[in-house]
C-alpha cells in the first residue's frame, strides 16, 4: 500500500498514473485541478466523493485482492493438495509483517507439471510468537478458502520462532495436520522449486 498510495493522499503510484491519464483526459485533469485548488485552500467545500482518496483507493485494490486469491486456490484445487510457505520481517513500524504463499502443482500448455507459488496472504503482526503466528495463518488460510486437508508440506527458515522444536510455526501446524512434511529452508524459496522439480522429473 505504501508504494501505490504512499504516506500522502498527494503521492504514490496510482496518483501518479491517474495524473498521466490526465494528460489525455480533459475530465481528469479538471478533477485533478480541482483536488489542487482545494488543498490550497481556493476552494473551501470538499467534493462530496474524493475517488482518489485512501478508502476508495483500496476499494479496487481489495477486490483485485481476493480475485487473485480466489483463482490461486481453484488452481491449487486442481490437485488438491499444496505446501505453505511463511516468512516475515520488521516493517517501518517494527511490527512483523508476514507473507503467505501456496507451493502447488500445475500443468504448463504443453501438459507438463511443474511447481507455483503464489502469494495469498500478509498480514502484520506485534506477537511473532509460534502460536500466535500459527493462529493468524489458520485465520488466512480459512480467509481464502484453503481447506486444512489440502495442506501436505510446510516450509520455513529456521530461526526459533519458525522452526523450534517444541513452540515454533511448524510445530503448531504440524498439530493441527500432523502427517505434514517440513522443509526446513536456509537459502530462498528456490530449494523448494528445485525439490519439487527433481521428484516431478
Amino acid at each position: 500500500m505504501v508504494a501505490l498510495c504512499s504516506h500522502s493522499t498527494y503521492e504514490g503510484k496510482f496518483l501518479t498514473q491517474y495524473s498521466l491519464l490526465a494528460d489525455f483526459d480533459p475530465a481528469a485533469r479538471s478533477y485533478l485541478d480541482r483536488l489542487d485548488r482545494m488543498r490550497h485552500g481556493q476552494i473551501p467545500r470538499k467534493p462530496d466523493v474524493n475517488i482518489l482518496s485512501a478508502t476508495n483507493t483500496r476499494r479496487p485494490l481489495a477486490v483485485m485482492r481476493d480475485m487473485v486469491i480466489s483463482n490461486t486456490v481453484e488452481a491449487m484445487k486442481v490437485q488438491g493438495v499444496c505446501s505453505i510457505i511463511a516468512d516475515g520481517t520488521q516493517d517501518e513500524s517494527k511490527m512483523e509483517a508476514c507473507c503467505l504463499l501456496l507451493m502447488y502443482i500445475e500443468l504448463n500448455d504443453e501438459n507438463v507439471p511443474h511447481p507455483v507459488e503464489r502469494t495469498v496472504g500478509v498480514f502484520t503482526t506485534g506477537d511473532t510468537s509460534g502460536a500466535s503466528l500459527s493462529k493468524e495463518i489458520v485465520d488466512q488460510l480459512q480467509a481464502a478458502g484453503v481447506d486444512m486437508s489440502c495442506i501436505i508440506g510446510q516450509s520455513y527458515d529456521v530461526v526459533g520462532n519458525m522452526s523450534g522444536k517444541y513452540q515454533g510455526l511448524h510445530t503448531k501446524i504440524s498439530e493441527l495436520q500432523p502427517s505434514l512434511l517440513q522443509l526446513v529452508q536456509r537459502t530462498s524459496s528456490e530449494s523448494c522449486d528445485r525439490t519439487c522439480g527433481h521428484l516431478l522429473s
